[in-house]
């Protein structure tokens, strides 16, 4: 298949009918007159009836292999916890799909290359929900270093903390709670670290890092890192997620 272009509708297929595809996807999808939400598989089937119901989507699914093979779709949307991110997004592209994957693509760096590879082989589109890169302030600072404005960049240190596991925007999220999801280092870190490589416009070359679990969960979350680029950058990573209920995200 090749990469979408001309004036045609859009056939788009979601995997996973939880929080971030019902109240971001979804909705934001709906807003583009040349796409059209054909499909949706969630193992739930009074979510999937329902939501299904809301947005006027078609055809139901219980498993995504099923709906891969039975939509006649242009591209799918991974919206499912992380640990099924790879396998979802590589039947995706193996059936000729496009694929947008919530982040991480996958639990491993392992996973990641081979979904990049399969994409490039294929000549499809494989996009991750790197979201913070189009903030203004973090497109404002990469533009500031990609113009030497701040001259070059020894130092660099990067913290992110979020309410949760057992608050947050999306409490309801059981996956939270799976030490096979790699907790605070795959649910924020993965964010944080594509920040530092986007503004820096550098790729991570070396890294140390220690983690810990801070409220008796099988789950890491607290996470110190020290990192060098392949440039020569030094900085710390910290990452946390705590149980307090009016904190925000920060970065």
């Amino acid at each position: 298949m090749n990469q979408f272009s001309g004036n045609r509708l859009y056939r788009i297929g979601i995997v996973g009918l939880g929080a971030i595809a019902n109240n971001v996807h979804i909705p934001v999808l709906s807003t583009f007159r040349d796409v059209n939400v054909e499909a949706a598989a969630d193992i739930d089937e009074n979510r999937v009836e329902k939501i299904a119901k809301r947005w006027n989507i078609k055809k139901t699914y219980r498993n995504y292999e099923e709906m891969y093979e039975k939509s006649s779709l242009d591209a799918v949307f991974i919206c499912v916890p992380p640990i099924l991110h790879y396998p979802a997004a590589r039947s995706a592209l193996e059936q000729g799909l496009h694929v947008f994957c919530e982040k991480p693509m996958g639990i491993s760096s392992t996973d990641a290359i081979e979904l990049v590879r399969i994409s490039q082989k294929r000549n499809l589109v494989l996009a991750v929900g790197y979201n913070l890169r189009t903030v203004k302030n973090y497109v404002r600072a990469a533009r500031i270093v990609e113009n030497m404005l701040l001259g070059r960049i020894l130092q660099i240190n990067a913290i992110m903390t979020r309410a949760g596991p057992y608050v947050g925007w999306i409490p309801s999220g059981e996956w939270h709670f799976n030490e096979a999801e790699g907790g605070v280092l795959h649910d924020l870190g993965s964010h944080l670290l594509d920040l530092v490589a986007y503004i820096l416009l550098d790729k991570i070359a070396t890294v140390s890092a220690k983690s810990a679990q801070t409220m008796h969960l099988k789950i890491f979350d607290n996470i110190a890192g020290v990192f060098e680029t392949k440039n020569g950058t030094l900085g710390t990573c910290l990452l946390y997620t705590s149980d307090a209920a009016d904190e925000e995200d920060s970065v």
